[in-house]
């Protein structure tokens, strides 16, 4: 399935077999893994195996519909990052949504572009209520990019995450249908 939008510098795509070498080598990076979640959720170093081991998996949740996890490309093919919605509740209309970007591509708004996407796809293709986001309370540059997709900060779970020797809060943020302010001119386009 790929997600797209003409006036974007990204598209998305679900991750495929061939995608495990290039997922890799962005994903393996120490500050990647440190804002990520709890120690040891996203392994670093970061092999092709971890990346074919999420392929797989993601393969499996998509048959499922229980997640959807894309690749994150520059419109020239590059794989740069991946991002997707997981913990999908179809009864409640609510799911959490997760990302990663490599350590190159940071601060370009490709992050932003491709959780604009994500969003379009769940609100409109899901039909979700409810989008949520949880980060590390010292993960500023997730706050502030929930932020500027308008998310609502809902608060903080305190101490929720034991992190090394400590433990921190997570910062739990949500978006409803209604406050999704998409681009309905932009061109999304779902293609399997």
């Amino acid at each position: 399935m790929e997600i797209r939008a003409k006036n974007l510098k990204v598209y998305l795509k679900s991750l495929e077999a061939g995608d495990a070498g290039d997922m890799a080598k962005n994903a393996n990076n120490a500050e990647i893994a440190h804002y990520i979640g709890r120690p040891g959720e996203f392994p670093h170093p970061y092999t092709k195996e971890n990346a074919s081991l999420f392929i797989e998996d993601a393969a499996r949740t998509y048959r499922e519909k229980s997640a959807f996890h894309f690749g994150m490309h520059l419109n020239e093919g590059t794989l740069i990052g991946a991002c997707g919605v997981h913990k999908i509740d179809y009864n409640n209309m609510r799911g959490e949504i997760g990302y990663w970007l490599g350590r190159p591509y940071w601060g370009k708004g490709y992050t932003k572009e491709a959780l604009a996407l994500l969003l379009g796809f769940c609100f409109k293709n899901l039909r979700l209520n409810r989008v949520s986001a949880t980060v590390l309370a010292f993960n500023e540059r997730s706050i502030n990019l929930l932020r500027s997709l308008n998310f609502t900060e809902e608060g903080a779970l305190r101490q929720d995450t034991l992190y090394g020797d400590t433990f921190v809060d997570d910062m739990v943020f949500s978006m409803l249908k209604h406050e999704y302010d998409g681009d309905e001119s932009a061109r999304i386009e779902t293609a399997e």
